[in-house]
């Protein structure tokens, strides 16, 4: 296996000097995220020896990020995308730029769906970093094996072997380490001038790839990458584990050449000018880098952003697990009641415990006197109050995080309808649509690079095996649709990824869909049949009208061939028809002997014809009077029967005003009669509005009256009172 022919250059030990300082600059500018990676990666594995946030709450931890990171894995990645490669403009008659989209979809389809292939992996590994620690990146690496049985085909200037004919050749998805990549200090992606990649090599690794004299300047020493061997002893690391070199691959954009260097050689292992030959040059894509600003491009992970309420939770979390343990039945009691003791520690069911000196038991109240409880109450009510204040530092949480309990798949209120739910998941669903988004592009961008490799790189057979477009309809571009791909000018075949195509699928989704695009089909199938039965010489149109409309749709790209030799064969058909002499059949035969007798009958039937006319216009002309007269009649009629219903109108409103007053004179007899009723018996009053008001007003002259009658017997018991009474002595 060998990295893709490129021609080499000299490297300098001032390059050297110049890529160490780049690289130092770079460790400074990204050291704040890479120390706050490793804490938020810490928390996700509940590591709280490195998760200092969570070094003074050991006792008990709410990890709720881990919970909404694997939720958030499950909705957004379920399955490999949907890869669609297609023309930038869908036109019917472009059939060399739909086959050659319709041979890369099939390459990247049959790559994904090799047994070794990485993509899968990549992607969720990439997709985690983004979520955890707050940057997801991957890169493209074309590689080939030569056959050395073949002859030589050519020798690279500045290379001592020959270049033999491709054996195999293949693309691969390479995860980059969220920890492994550098950058030049910038404000965006597009400032950036270069990217460099850490790779770990063993001595014999380096000798294959750079030569034994470079290998020896390599300083082998590391441990591999993160430390991971930091926790095995000197001695066993020493004498088993094989150390390697770091070594960075580092692609300058400003100069298009890849540079290989390793800390502490005084000279560039190498360097390689643009060995891709890639649009924008980086290998990668462009990374999903979270909560970026246009003042620097440096991520930020998003726990950070929530970190303070993470651990507000996991605070009350640790009190809440203090006071439940605080929560047993414990308590004192006199040292001299050995009983209480034993019916704690010894006492079964319906078993009695004897208490020595009864009476003085009693004495001292018993049981009640003897032991005093733990006031448990207390503390159940504090921990009630905590898990209140907790429920609602993890709603914030979710506010903030935008995990809604639509998406979580939690229960919502308690009586909220369908409509209401749908709405919520609609507006839930804006923050993950958004990152779904993100890693979509992020797919495409990393999958549209390999496709750039196919077109500078992968040899024409080789294409068309793996496309295996030989065997479709579209056999016939296949020379046409090669030369579209390998023109770096003309190429514009591009790579789409939906977002939709790699989240939890929507079945119901995607069967509305196609019983959309099937209903189309049908309803313009059933209406073409009906014309092309009265005009067959427009069917060809129809079929082209056909495929105009298939060209819209995603997926569609192999039926247009199908279409296509449908719409050859028609025209071959009607073609054959038109190059046909007409021959005379034995109807026109027989019209040209009878032509004469017919010329003799037309004019006996244009006079018959004329005077039918004339019969005819006087028929209808008396029919037309008669039909008049009709209408007269007609409408005196319904004159008529307006009269007598307007007529009819007055008399029942006469009848109505009349029962009308009869009604208000039964009403005033009868709210006399209420009112009289009223005196008799209150409770009547109740069942008519008008008789409870007339009943108030009774009950109000009789309160009054009943007042002055105790008030003038109130005088008069004053003024017995007063003659009674002697008068003073003067």
């Amino acid at each position: 296996m060998s990295d893709a022919p490129a021609q080499a250059t000299s490297a300098t030990t001032t390059d050297a000097q110049k890529w160490a300082m780049e690289l130092a600059a770079s460790d400074q500018f990204l050291e704040p995220f890479h120390d706050k990676g490793t804490k938020v990666v810490a928390a996700f594995v509940d590591d709280r020896a490195k998760d200092e946030g969570a070094a003074e709450f050991r006792a008990s931890r709410l990890n709720l990020f881990h919970a909404n990171i694997v939720t958030l894995l499950a909705l957004m990645y379920e399955k490999l995308p949907k890869v669609e490669a297609d023309r930038r403009f869908c036109d019917p008659n472009d059939d060399p730029a739909r086959v050659a989209g319709e041979m890369v979809t099939r390459i990247l389809a049959n790559d994904m769906n090799q047994s070794d292939s990485d993509l899968r992996t990549v992607l969720k590994q990439a997709l985690w970093d983004r979520l955890v620690p707050g940057l997801g990146l991957a890169r493209v690496r074309y590689c080939f094996e030569e056959d050395k049985q073949a002859k030589p085909v050519a020798t690279l200037e500045g290379e001592a072997e020959p270049l033999y004919p491709k054996a195999d050749e293949w693309c691969e998805e390479v995860y980059v380490h969220w920890r492994d990549v550098r950058w030049s200090p910038a404000r965006t992606y597009q400032e950036l001038r270069w990217v460099a990649f850490r790779s770990y090599m063993n001595r014999e690794q380096a000798t294959k790839r750079f030569g034994e004299e470079k290998a020896k300047s390599l300083s082998f020493t590391s441990k591999g990458p993160e430390k991971l061997l930091d926790g095995v002893s000197q001695a066993s690391s020493e004498t088993q584990i094989e150390r390697q070199a770091e070594v960075w691959e580092i692609w300058d954009k400003d100069t298009r050449n890849v540079h290989w260097w390793a800390k502490g050689c005084q000279d560039l292992l190498d360097t390689k000018a643009d060995p891709l030959k890639l649009d924008e040059f980086f290998p990668s894509a462009e990374p999903m880098a979270a909560n970026l600003t246009t003042s620097k491009f440096l991520p930020k992970a998003d726990f950070t952003i929530a970190q303070d309420i993470y651990h507000k939770i996991d605070e009350l979390e640790t009190r809440l697990s203090y006071l439940i343990d605080a929560c047993k039945a414990v308590g004192v009691y006199a040292g001299d009641s050995d009983a209480v003791k034993n019916m704690l520690q010894q006492g079964i069911e319906n078993q009695l415990i004897p208490v020595d000196n009864w009476a003085m038991y009693l004495e001292r109240g018993g049981i009640k006197g003897a032991i005093e409880w733990f006031p448990i109450q207390a503390v159940a009510e504090v921990i009630q109050l905590l898990t209140i204040q907790q429920q609602a530092w993890i709603q914030k949480l979710y506010q903030v995080t935008g995990m809604s309990d639509i998406l979580r798949g939690q229960a919502t209120a308690q009586g909220a309808t369908a409509t209401e739910q749908k709405i919520k998941a609609q507006f839930g669903s804006v923050r993950i649509s958004a990152l779904q988004n993100e890693f979509a592009a992020f797919a495409q961008d990393l999958l549209n690079k390999k496709v750039q490799i196919i077109r500078n790189f992968y040899d024409p057979a080789r294409i068309v095996e793996l496309s295996n477009i030989q065997n479709t309809p579209d056999a016939q571009h296949i020379d046409a649709a090669i030369a579209l791909i390998k023109d770096p000018e003309a190429f514009d075949i591009r790579v789409a990824v939906r977002s939709d195509s790699m989240a939890a699928v929507d079945m119901d989704a995607l069967k509305a869909e196609r019983a959309e695009f099937l209903q189309a089909v049908s309803q313009f199938v059933g209406q073409a049949t009906q014309v092309a039965t009265t005009m067959p010489e427009v069917v060809p149109f129809l079929m082209q009208l056909m495929k105009f409309g298939l060209a819209g749709y995603k997926g569609a790209s192999e039926m247009e061939g199908v279409v296509d030799q449908a719409i050859a064969k028609l025209e071959q058909q009607l073609a054959a028809k038109a190059s046909q002499p007409p021959q005379p059949s034995p109807e026109e035969k027989k019209l040209q002997m009878e032509g004469q007798l017919k010329q003799q009958e037309f004019g006996l039937k244009a006079q018959d014809m004329q005077q039918s006319a004339s019969l005819e216009a006087q028929k209808q002309q008396f029919t037309l009077q008669i039909e008049r007269e009709k209408f007269e009649l007609e409408k005196q009629k319904m004159q008529m029967e307006l009269m007598f219903k307007q007529r009819e109108l007055e008399l029942k409103m006469q009848e109505g005003q009349q029962k009308l007053a009869m009604q208000q004179a039964q009403n005033a007899q009868q709210m006399q009669h209420d009112e009289t009723m009223a005196e008799i018996d209150h409770e009547r009053a109740v069942n008519d509005g008008l008789r409870d008001m007339d009943s108030f007003f009774a009950e109000q002259d009789r309160a009054q009256e009943g007042f002055e009658n105790d008030q003038a017997r109130a005088d008069k018991a004053a003024e017995a009172e007063a003659k009674r009474r002697p008068e003073p002595k003067t």
